[in-house]
């Protein structure tokens, strides 16, 4: 494949952000960035020779993508792209603009910082999630969902065996209501007061309108990054990428014509809906393949701890 991105999520540095599962620092950065230069191109670049060319790509094209609106991606990754005077696609949610919790975040801040390893996290939520959940249960689905295990081992290859069985937990076993009663009430146990502390994890008003006014691409991540997407009923959504994309175009003043999957997570009707907005590609998380064909709702792109 000729055309496609480099995915980017956590980032840290001596002070405000401490080193997390999967983050990477400036100099990290810097010498991946490097490495692929001189096929980095704009986004708008990357989307002009994507449709001039229909999908026949002549040169090998890499562009930037950075996913979840994370706050590191500003205080830290910027620096270097303004250093190299690069432009990326930028994807973010949009719960936060409204003031509400996102707790993705929440959850990944309060395992990094109020144990002393992240396995402990782990015991603690399992031996919760057995107060309201037969162990027999949970051990059945565990073995029944081996495939889970194998495809993001490739993709993500620096998660644990831990890290995937508390995502297989999050994504399949559980709803959305009972993972979130779960998260709570280990916050509550432990004094994390993750109301405030969301407010300080993701991207600000002003911090996506500087993106965009630098040339920086504004693409859609859904508004409240469910997971996963596809399970929700055609209206519920439709209603995330609309109210994404509301929100967004009304902060960056500019049409969304972009986007990327959360998690990975994509069927036909999120390309229905995402096509009825006007947007014309979106990234996966998937491995770079040998068609010759570009699926332009479908891009590949390389985990950024996969080039470290």
């Amino acid at each position: 494949m000729k055309a496609f991105g480099l995915m980017f999520h956590h980032f840290h540095d001596e002070t405000t952000h401490k080193k997390t599962e999967g983050s990477i620092s400036k100099s990290q950065l810097k010498k991946i960035l490097i490495n692929f230069k001189r096929n980095i191109v704009t986004p708008e670049e990357f989307l002009n020779q994507i449709f001039q060319k229909k999908y026949k790509i002549k040169k090998r094209m890499v562009c930037l993508t950075f996913d979840d609106s994370i706050k590191s991606q500003i205080d830290v990754a910027l620096e270097v792209l303004e250093d190299l005077k690069l432009k990326g696609f930028f994807f973010s949610n949009s719960f936060q603009y409204e003031n509400k919790i996102g707790l993705l975040e929440c959850c990944r801040y309060f395992r990094n910082n109020y144990f002393p390893n992240i396995e402990k996290f782990y015991e603690l939520f399992l031996k919760n999630l057995k107060k309201n959940f037969s162990e027999k249960r949970i051990n059945t689905f565990l073995k029944l969902n081996k495939k889970y295990f194998i495809k993001w081992k490739k993709i993500s290859p620096f998660y644990s065996n831990k890290d995937l069985e508390f995502r297989l937990l999050r994504d399949f076993f559980l709803n959305k209501d009972q993972y979130n009663d779960q998260l709570i009430e280990l916050f509550n146990l432990k004094g994390f007061n993750y109301k405030k502390k969301s407010e300080n994890l993701h991207f600000s008003k002003k911090d996506l309108a500087i993106l965009s006014y630098n040339g920086h691409e504004i693409g859609l991540h859904s508004h409240s990054h469910p997971i996963p997407i596809t399970d929700l009923p055609l209206k519920d959504l439709q209603d995330e990428y609309v109210k994404n994309y509301n929100i967004l175009k009304k902060i960056i003043k500019k049409e969304i014509l972009s986007m990327s999957h959360p998690n990975g997570y994509f069927n036909i009707n999120c390309k229905i809906v995402l096509k009825n907005l006007g947007v014309k590609i979106g990234f996966a998380n998937n491995e770079i393949g040998s068609k010759k064909k570009l699926n332009l709702f479908n891009i590949p792109r390389i985990d950024h701890t996969k080039l470290i």
